[in-house]
């Protein structure tokens, strides 16, 4: 193992992974109910705002893992392109002027983090669905005892509101 990025993703991933396996595994019930889901989903969403804030914390881990290590410095090759630039173009780069510890984290860790927040933005159609749908959650056996009954609801209501 070498590179401090890749241990720190190791950490990263295995603390993402982990929790996302657990939730998977509720998910395989087939006795599940939707409210159930929801609050998962939730957790979910809980646990990457969690590690948001835990960058630190898995810094840390990665040092212990991989003491004597930082990041990799990374050095920017300039192309010589011809650029219309308004503005003064001997400026650097924003970017160039951060650590690489801070380069990191805005190029790769939050991006990652940002992205499985963005596809699990979409759960929160469970607990639009859970709000309408309540009563399932809460009479179970109401609603497995009486599937017939709710199967003729079904129906009606589909013809009713006929698009």
């Amino acid at each position: 193992m070498k590179g401090f990025e890749f241990v720190f993703m190791f950490h990263f991933w295995n603390r993402i992974l982990r929790h996302f396996s657990k939730v998977n595994k509720i998910f395989q019930s087939p006795f599940i109910l939707l409210n159930i889901c929801a609050y998962w989903y939730r957790s979910l969403l809980d646990i990457l705002r969690g590690i948001r804030e835990d960058f630190d914390a898995l810094e840390q881990q990665a040092k212990n893992t991989l003491p004597n290590t930082e990041y990799r410095t990374t050095r920017r090759i300039v192309r010589s392109k011809r650029q219309v630039n308004y503005e003064n173009s001997s400026d650097p780069d924003a970017l160039d002027e951060l650590s690489s510890r801070d380069k990191f984290r805005i190029k790769s860790f939050i991006p990652i983090l940002n992205a499985l927040e963005s596809n699990l933005g979409r759960a929160s159609v469970y607990d639009d669905v859970v709000k309408i749908f309540f009563f399932i959650a809460e009479y179970p056996e109401d609603v497995n005892q009486n599937t017939e009954e709710l199967f003729h609801f079904h129906t009606y209501v589909r013809q009713k509101y006929k698009s």
